[in-house]
């Protein structure tokens, strides 16, 4: 009965400590999870103002772009070309 007694506390004591590392994974694994969400938001904002960027510069080349062709040329080569710079 005693040797029963002392199979089962010794069982009691594995499962406990079975339960407390059971319970420290549980929260490295929520923390992790917590780092990884923060991670990837900050990486998802750097994504977004480099895509804002560029999306800035596509739009200021394409207005430079549409400008230029507006305007007359100008100097010794319009005046060689007729009108037409090269």
């Amino acid at each position: 009965m005693r040797e029963r007694l002392a199979r089962l506390e010794a069982s009691n004591a594995r499962l406990e400590a079975d339960l407390e590392t059971l319970k420290d994974d549980k929260s490295r694994l929520l923390r992790d999870v917590s780092e990884r969400r923060e991670r990837e938001d900050w990486l998802k904002e750097q994504v977004d103002a480099a895509r804002k960027q560029l999306d800035d510069q596509i739009k200021l080349l394409t207005d430079q772009t549409e400008k230029a062709k507006a305007e007359p040329p100008k100097g010794l080569l319009a005046r060689i070309f007729g009108g037409r710079a090269a």
